[in-house]
């Protein structure tokens, strides 16, 4: 379910991102039962803290609630300027077809890694009302939400990584450098 741009002229409540190493990031998220007010706040904050974030050389394009303090089972991400809140999201089928490709993320920040995963997958959900949703994703949105489900069960993309010179940390100028020099 969309979540209504008008939003942006009452409400702007940017949260505080929780990095690593905090605990929180490896709990594993409740799933929401009652959909009222309270869920429908935590996702604006949720979309004003992704707008918020960045700067030249990062920008952040969805967040799982556990990411602000709140461990619930609740995603938003952005897509074409609009913002995206899905609750209880499970992937239900994943391609068999991988690839590997470039992730980073607000709450392991300046890290930069290359994560293997599916180029397909459908996911259910239900909307910020409660009403189920299928999503059928590829590519970059399939990436994005199965980043996010990992964060609603503990798991941070660099756990995918096992090669430590996959992993590169973003310097000053914006330049991608790992373990032993090499920039992207």
């Amino acid at each position: 379910m969309l979540i209504q741009q008008t939003y942006l002229t009452n409400h702007m409540t940017k949260k505080q991102i929780i990095t690593i190493p905090d605990d929180t990031l490896r709990s594993k998220s409740a799933e929401i039962k009652v959909f009222n007010k309270d869920i429908e706040k935590i996702a604006l904050d949720m979309a004003d803290t992704i707008e918020s974030y960045g700067n030249q050389n990062e920008a952040g394009v969805a967040l799982a609630a556990v990411q602000i303090g709140y461990p619930v089972r609740l995603v938003v991400l952005k897509e074409d300027d609009e913002f995206i809140a899905l609750a209880n999201p499970k992937v239900i089928k994943k391609s068999k077809s991988a690839e590997e490709d470039l992730e980073g993320c607000m709450s392991v920040p300046q890290k930069y890694g290359f994560v293997m995963r599916s180029k397909k997958v459908k996911i259910s959900a239900q909307n910020i009302k409660g009403e189920n949703i299928y999503l059928d994703t590829d590519g970059l949105m399939a990436r994005i939400l199965q980043h996010e489900i990992d964060h609603l069960n503990g798991i941070l993309f660099t756990d995918h990584i096992t090669d430590d010179n996959k992993i590169y940390t973003l310097s000053k100028d914006g330049t991608l450098i790992n373990k032993q020099m090499k920039t992207l």
